[in-house]
């Protein structure tokens, strides 16, 4: 596991109510009020709260779907248009910063991880940032085409229950108070909450193309965790946002696929 359970006594974490709002204020643009905290212990406590935020994300994705007037290619492109602007473009960043990163560290670890701090894109993430957008515009369409709305909700909440996952058995490498508190997050309390948001997800909708769709989202996760841990030896900020991005995609693919 990537780290030990914490021994913080209970007098010291956060209330729920400051931990949603911090995962709300870290994974959205929602607004949440002047008072959210980004100290470690308050973002170690929001991280199960994570699944939360890409349900909510997905519900207004939903809701927008099934109330446009316009046009299918209309709504797909204000689907996509609603979804990168509801997480600050947060996760596309990410999946820039890898592309990059994978491509011009040439395998070694030490250039990949310093190419992932670069702030400026080149060619490979333009390319792949390209690719991705037009790949999941096409599948909006289709979703929206065919009435398969269900997904809107699926792919954000499974997106982020996976990267919960990740977090609960990988080792963080990056550096920062990101890493401090993917540290102070118990690895036992990320995965009953991973548990419990799974078997949430099954009750409410336990079609059989559902668990494909679960199993999927974690064949993906495992993949590229694998890449991670070979590459740079487990996962930064930069890899979670991928996870999503990449998650969310084979979600809408083979939902379109089984439903």
């Amino acid at each position: 596991m990537a780290k030990p359970d914490s021994t913080e006594d209970q007098t010291n974490r956060p209330d729920t109510l400051a931990a949603i709002r911090s995962a709300f204020a870290f994974m959205s643009v929602f607004p949440v009020g002047s008072q959210h905290q980004f100290e470690p212990r308050v973002l170690a406590a929001a991280i199960k709260w994570y699944p939360l935020v890409g349900l909510v994300i997905g519900a207004c994705l939903f809701v927008f779907a099934s109330i446009s007037p316009f046009s299918v290619a209309l709504t797909s492109a204000l689907l996509l248009l609603l979804a990168v602007g509801l997480t600050g473009a947060l996760h596309l960043d990410g999946v820039a910063d890898c592309a990059d990163a994978w491509v011009g560290g040439l395998g070694s670890r030490e250039k990949t991880l310093q190419i992932m701090k670069d702030p400026h894109s080149g060619p490979m993430a333009v390319v792949v940032i390209t690719l991705l957008l037009l790949v999941k515009y096409a599948a909006l369409l289709e979703i929206v085409r065919f009435g398969f709305l269900e997904l809107l909700v699926i792919a954000p909440l499974l997106g982020r229950l996976c990267v919960m996952g990740l977090m609960a058995t990988t080792q963080y490498v990056g550096s920062g108070m990101i890493g401090a508190s993917i540290n102070l997050a118990p690895t036992s309390q990320l995965m009953v909450s991973s548990f419990f948001a799974l078997v949430a997800v099954l009750v409410v909708l336990p079609e059989w193309q559902v668990v494909a769709l679960i199993v999927a989202a974690i064949i993906v996760t495992s993949l590229l965790r694998n890449l991670m841990i070979q590459r740079i030896g487990g996962f930064t900020g930069d890899c979670a946002g991928c996870v999503i991005e990449f998650c969310e995609v084979m979600i809408f693919l083979l939902g379109i696929l089984v439903l």
